[in-house]
């Protein structure tokens, strides 16, 4: 998955499967688990980072 694909999931709820294709990109240096969101409930919060240093969140639903 390249940046861009990526940037375009910015605050969206993604699956797990996307979330391993995402930690595969070169594009991306780290993604940070901050657990359980109170605002998207039973979804986990997690930060994209770039090399860049810039960073998108994306929220995984973990009752799937």
């Amino acid at each position: 998955m390249i940046r861009q694909e990526i940037i375009k999931l910015d605050g969206k709820v993604i699956d797990k499967k996307i979330l391993d294709e995402i930690q595969k990109s070169e594009d991306v240096k780290a993604i940070r688990d901050n657990g359980m969101d109170a605002t998207h409930i039973g979804k986990r919060w997690y930060v994209v980072v770039f090399h860049s240093g810039e960073g998108i969140s994306v929220y995984v639903n973990q009752f799937i």
